[in-house]
């Protein structure tokens, strides 16, 4: 049976207006498919992109990016 690894996007709300986000807990490719749907929900300019260590790390199973905006 497969182990489910939690899935977090950790967002930071700096003091000066400018806002970051990493994507925690998605190997491989699959974390620029949520940070692609974080950007989409949120509106998000990007002026940067760095790959964390998970990136290069090898999937074991695919990534369903899922955004849900509450209000």
């Amino acid at each position: 049976m497969n182990e489910v690894t939690p899935h977090e996007i950790e967002f930071v709300f700096a003091p000066d207006g400018s806002t970051s986000f990493k994507v925690k807990g998605v190997k491989g490719g699959g974390c620029k498919d949520v940070a692609k749907a974080v950007v989409k929900a949120t509106g998000f300019d990007v002026e940067s992109d760095t790959p964390t260590s998970e990136f290069y790390e090898v999937a074991t199973s695919a990534v369903q990016p899922t955004v849900k905006a509450g209000r």
